[in-house]
């Protein structure tokens, strides 16, 4: 009867010792992986960085784009406002030109009132 307790005894130690090593042995495999896990999520970050650095420079390419179209466009805009300001000016000069004209005789005639007056319409 001893005997067979002691072999039970001696089969239950053998097993609580391949327990434990089963135990540090996957204690040790769940400290790889946690490892592993962390170097992915520290690669996922780095991925993650370099995606949006390359989506920053498309932002980036895609704003300076509108900016070179908005400066020509107003390039194009301040050509066409000094042309009309031009025509403009050349309009209200060839209109002072006419008056001048016309208010030449009145001056010849010597009518000193009416050429101060087309003086002062002129200014």
């Amino acid at each position: 009867l001893f005997g067979e307790l002691e072999d039970e005894r001696q089969r239950y130690e053998d097993e609580a010792v391949t327990l434990r090593l089963k135990l540090k042995a996957v204690e040790k495999q769940q400290h790889t992986s946690r490892q592993q896990l962390r170097q992915l999520k520290a690669q996922m970050v780095a991925l993650l960085q370099v995606s949006r650095s390359r989506a920053d420079q498309e932002e980036l390419g895609r704003l300076k784009r509108i900016l070179a179209e908005a400066r020509q466009e107003s390039q194009m805009l301040r050509a066409k406002n000094r042309h009309l300001e031009d025509s403009q000016a050349s309009s209200v000069s060839f209109l002072h030109m006419e008056q001048l004209q016309k208010a030449l005789p009145a001056v010849a005639s010597g009518s000193t009132s009416s050429s101060s007056q087309v003086f002062v319409d002129f200014l």
